[in-house]
């Protein structure tokens, strides 16, 4: 019999965490791990009182290891049979009211994909649309989420196939994510869903929407900077050479498309950020392609050593 076991990292954001948890339906939810990065003595009193439910454990970590080596960890800690279904959640994700998990378990237990996600809209009134789809510009080195920002609507089907998947709640069984390794570790923020996405497609993997269960998303909530993080532009930018780079071969980056993306990278916090910190924002974005471009020059020495 499947059983579905919950995996949310948290980095101090313990009172979402508490949220996010609230938010799942019990009928369905068998085990929750929180994988904790926080390092502080604080936060870890915080997640003291989810240590009474029966179904919450906590994993403490020594250190930030980062958001992908923590999933790993947590999916190691609840040990999931190939039959169990394992669903990846960020902490400030809460599931809509009225939401229908089940579903999207079933889903996976037909067979009809083998991972998915549901719609994830943002904490707004009214909600829009942060995830409803997607699709990677493999020529480019660009992923796009389809109908961003559009006001949401319930639809009227139930699942759709998807060329891309986020991890703010992918879903799968156990043996697809054996199969697949889980997350890549080094990229230690932000690329890793990429990375999975690709892996998968390449292995023939289906990636699905599904539109019974709606994710409410406070985007940005467990930073504690205002807009994006210094980090967010740092790691996206330098996890998206290391990703095209390993994917599709060092020349990738020099597609005239890849080079345009590039250059759009760079001046992201230009065009999203107001206001002070959009300098070192700015800062953190080209330091970060540098990190990657840097890695691409020493893959290549080290071919032609």
């Amino acid at each position: 019999m499947s059983v579905l076991k919950v995996v949310i990292v948290n980095y101090r954001s313990a009172d979402l965490a508490q949220k996010c948890i609230d938010s799942l339906p019990r009928e369905c939810v068998y085990e929750v791990v929180i994988v904790d990065n926080s390092e502080d003595g604080v936060e870890v009193a915080r997640l003291q009182a989810l240590r009474s439910r029966s179904n919450v454990s906590i994993v403490e970590m020594a250190e930030n290891v980062g958001f992908g080596a923590a999933v790993n960890r947590g999916v190691r800690y609840i040990n999931p049979n190939e039959s169990d279904v394992i669903w990846i959640l960020n902490p400030d994700t809460t599931v809509e009211e009225g939401s229908s998990v089940l579903p999207c378990v079933e889903l996976l237990q037909k067979g009809a994909f083998d991972l998915l996600s549901p719609i994830i809209v943002h904490d707004d009134h009214p909600p829009t649309i942060w995830f409803a789809g997607g699709s990677i510009n493999t020529k480019a080195g660009r992923v796009e989420h389809h109908k961003i920002r559009e006001v949401y609507e319930p639809p009227g089907w139930s699942s759709a196939p998807t060329g891309f998947l986020t991890g703010a709640g992918v879903m799968c069984m156990g043996a697809t994510w054996l199969r697949l390794g889980g997350f890549r570790e080094d990229l230690f923020m932000y690329w890793e869903d990429v990375d999975l996405s690709l892996r998968a497609l390449k292995e023939g993997l289906r990636l699905g929407l599904a539109s019974t269960c709606v994710l409410r998303h406070k985007v940005g909530a467990s930073s504690s900077e205002a807009g994006m993080s210094e980090l967010f532009y740092y790691y996206n930018a330098r996890n998206r050479v290391y990703v095209v780079r390993d994917t599709f071969g060092s020349a990738r980056l020099c597609h005239p498309l890849a080079i345009v993306e590039t250059l759009r990278g760079l001046l992201r916090p230009v065009r999203r950020e107001r206001g002070t910190g959009s300098n070192s924002k700015l800062l953190a974005s080209f330091r970060g392609t540098l990190a990657g471009l840097a890695s691409v020059r020493a893959s290549v020495r080290a071919r032609s050593a």
